[in-house]
């Protein structure tokens, strides 16, 4: 689990960076939070 949280930082954090599409970095930005809210809970 801690590996796949990892790797969604990751894509979070590089789909930021390399200043992606507005529509990249929200579909990227509400995966990355459902995935986290579905871990926490």
């Amino acid at each position: 689990m801690t590996k796949l949280l990892f790797v969604v930082g990751s894509l979070h954090k590089n789909g930021f960076n390399h200043q992606l599409a507005d529509e990249g970095k929200t579909k990227l930005a509400a995966e990355a939070d459902a995935f986290l809210k579905f871990v926490e809970a």
